[in-house]
C-alpha cells in the first residue's frame, strides 16, 4: 500500500496515493490534474515551507516583531532557522518588508519583517 496525502494545489483536495522508492516518487494515483503530481513530487523529493514566526524587537510598543521568510525554506532547515531566530533582536523602527536577516539557516533566503513597528520613547 502506498503513502497517502491530500493535494493542496487546488480547491479540489484530491486524495493522492503515492508509491515512493528511495525517497523518489515513482507513481501517483488519485490526482485529477497535473498539479497533483507536481505537488506530490515536491512533497516527497524536496518539501519546502514558508516560515512565519516572531523575533524580539526593542524600543517598540510591542516586544515581538512578526517575520516571514521571503521564499519557502527546505523543510529540513526549519528547526535550524527557528533556533537562529531566537537570537535575533532588532531595534525599532522597522518597516514591513525590511530585511531582518540576509541568510536564514544557510539557505540564502531572507527573513523579512511582516509588519511595520514605530519607535517609542
Amino acid at each position: 500500500m502506498g503513502k497517502r496525502m491530500i493535494c493542496i494545489s487546488c480547491p479540489k483536495g484530491c486524495e493522492l496515493i503515492l508509491e515512493v522508492n528511495n525517497e523518489k516518487l515513482t507513481s501517483v494515483k488519485g490526482n485529477d490534474c497535473k498539479r497533483g503530481e507536481m505537488f506530490a513530487r515536491s512533497e516527497v523529493e524536496n518539501p519546502t515551507r514558508v516560515l512565519t514566526s516572531v523575533v524580539t524587537i526593542r524600543k517598540a510598543k510591542s516586544k515581538l516583531l512578526p517575520v516571514i521568510s521571503a521564499e519557502p525554506l527546505p523543510k529540513q532547515k526549519i528547526e535550524e532557522a527557528i533556533k537562529e531566530m531566537r537570537n535575533i533582536v532588532v531595534d525599532a523602527p522597522v518597516r514591513e518588508g525590511e530585511i531582518i536577516k540576509d541568510d536564514l539557516a544557510g539557505t540564502g533566503i531572507k527573513l523579512l519583517a511582516a509588519r511595520s513597528l514605530k519607535k517609542i520613547g
